[in-house]
This record gives structure tokens, C-alpha cells and sequence, in this order.
């Protein structure tokens, strides 16, 4: 499994929302320590995507993101009738898994979210080109068909404690 390739594909405001609802309230991730620990084989490349709003200056943690290796893609958030929406951060994340994996950059693909909405581009990945998906995220927010497309699951639940910054009482 060492010698595996790896690359990481983390959906920033996925991750985020649902590890506020796993704490019941914000927390702040070390996600260079939690990426450290999950990506057991040869990382090639962490991505980073997430969204903005236009008033909102992310710089200082983006940068921060960069110094450790991550590239980062972020897009300013549209306003809709129902509120604030993302852009293009799933059509993003699939661009990059589904092009790396033709590419033949990676074995495994770590994906960072639990949105659904990735299925489509993680059977492209495994079926059309042979390569691995993993679902890294808490056990309460995936649903049973994003489970059941993974190669693999890996729980956030046991684990993410160690890689909380003040971590709350639960």
C-alpha cells in the first residue's frame, strides 16, 4: 500500500460544514496533519478547493495552505433566491480527479466530501481508467450510495480529534 500513489481531493466547505455539525460548532482542522495521516501511500498532490464570499479575505489561510503543499483553488460565492451558493468547486474537483487519473497521476484518489454529487466522476475514475477512490469524511454525513461507490471508506469520526485545533468538549 506504501508504494501506492496518491492524490487528495479535499471539497473545503463540505469538510468544514460537517465538521461543524459532527462538534456542533466550528472548529478549526489542521488539514496538513490530517492529510499526513490518511495518505498512507506516496502523496503526489493535495487540492484544495473552496469558495468565498466577496467581502470574505481567506488569503492568510490559503497561503498557509500553500506553504504546506497544497494547491489551492477557490471561487467567490454566487448569491441565489435560497442564499449563498458555491461555484464551480464540484465541477473543479471532478475536472482534476478524472484528467489526473487519465493522466495516470495517481493509483488512489483521497476524496474529501460527501457530497454526492462526485459518484459520476469516481465511477469514471474506476471504471474507465482502473483507478482507487476513497471517501474520507464523518460516518453521519455519507450517505449509503456515496459509501457504496468508494473502493474504500475511511471514518473521520475516531480519529479527528488529533487534528482539531482546541478541540471542543462533546
Amino acid at each position: 500500500m506504501l508504494d501506492r500513489r496518491q492524490m487528495v481531493f479535499i471539497d473545503g466547505q463540505n469538510i468544514f460544514y460537517s465538521a461543524k455539525d459532527y462538534f456542533g460548532e466550528e472548529v478549526r482542522i489542521d488539514l496538513p496533519r490530517l492529510i499526513d495521516h490518511f495518505a498512507i501511500g506516496d502523496l503526489k498532490e493535495t487540492y484544495f478547493f473552496d469558495s468565498h464570499l466577496r467581502d470574505q479575505d481567506k488569503s492568510g489561510f490559503y497561503n498557509f495552505l500553500r506553504e504546506s503543499g497544497f494547491v489551492v483553488e477557490s471561487s467567490t460565492t454566487r448569491y441565489r433566491d435560497h442564499g449563498p451558493e458555491a461555484v464551480g468547486i464540484d465541477v473543479g474537483i471532478s475536472t482534476e480527479m478524472v484528467g489526473r487519473a487519465h493522466m495516470d497521476e495517481y493509483d488512489e484518489a483521497l476524496l474529501y466530501s460527501a457530497d454526492t454529487d462526485f459518484i459520476p466522476a469516481m465511477e469514471h475514475v474506476q471504471e474507465q481508467v482502473g483507478k482507487d477512490v476513497a471517501v474520507v469524511q464523518f460516518e453521519d454525513d455519507v450517505r449509503k450510495r456515496m459509501e457504496d461507490a468508494a473502493d474504500r471508506f475511511i471514518a473521520l469520526d475516531d480519529e479527528v480529534e488529533d487534528f482539531v485545533y482546541d478541540f471542543p468538549e462533546r
